[in-house]
């Protein structure tokens, strides 16, 4: 799935969950709430092939504005 930035990985599989009406939804490896990408979801019995899938680094690209500070270090805080 190409998760947006914003939900957590678990709120994406609730939702999918929901949507499919399916018991067992999972993931292959967690994706932080500010980062968008690919994630990896497993339906059903598929969720017990999890440990079989690579488990390749993880690589971020961002974006920097030189001179900004937030207080939280991040996006979601107040500059």
């Amino acid at each position: 799935m190409d998760k947006p930035e914003g939900p957590s990985s678990h709120d994406v599989v609730v939702s999918i969950r929901k949507a499919l009406g399916i018991g067992k939804v999972g993931h292959a490896g967690t994706l932080d709430p500010l980062a968008g990408g690919l994630l990896v979801v497993l339906l059903g019995v598929a969720t017990k092939l999890a440990p079989y899938i690579p488990s390749d680094p993880k690589v971020y690209r961002g974006t920097m504005i030189l001179g900004m500070k937030t207080d939280t270090m991040d996006l979601e805080g107040r500059p």
